[in-house]
């Protein structure tokens, strides 16, 4: 009897803790992502909508990869790419990537690295839900 007794508390204490704690967070949780404004962009940059800008320079061959990725994952989402050819982010010399809202403004910039680019995605994502709230 006291064995049985104690499989089942360890059962409720198993099962019973994760569908608490999962009902607690749909009751009391409120998710809010915010990405903040950088700053706005250089009225001479033709940006329209949200999108992803690429500054050119040379590349290895893992940015390479990285770029080809990011544009088929952008293609999937209907998020446009845009390669700078009027050097709208002339202060960040050091980063490959930007995204802008439709209201241009900068909302990251990011190196041509996976987490970078897995970051930029999510952070595209997140811009889309965020304006199309709007």
């Amino acid at each position: 009897m006291g064995n049985r007794l104690f499989k089942v508390i360890l059962l409720l204490i198993i099962f019973g803790v994760p569908v608490i704690w999962y009902l607690f967070l749909q009751i009391f949780g409120e998710n809010q992502f915010v990405l903040s404004p950088i700053r706005q962009i250089e009225s001479a940059c033709v940006l329209e909508r949200e999108q992803v800008v690429f500054k050119q320079r040379g590349l290895t061959t893992d940015e390479v990869n990285q770029l080809q990725r990011l544009r088929s994952k952008l293609s999937e989402r209907s998020l446009e790419f845009m390669i700078d050819s009027v050097d709208c982010f002339p202060d960040s010399s050091q980063h490959s990537l930007f995204l802008v809202d439709q209201d241009k403004y900068l909302r990251g910039a990011y190196f041509l690295t996976i987490l970078e680019v897995d970051r930029l995605i999510v952070e595209a994502d997140l811009i889309r839900v965020i304006s199309n709230e709007r």
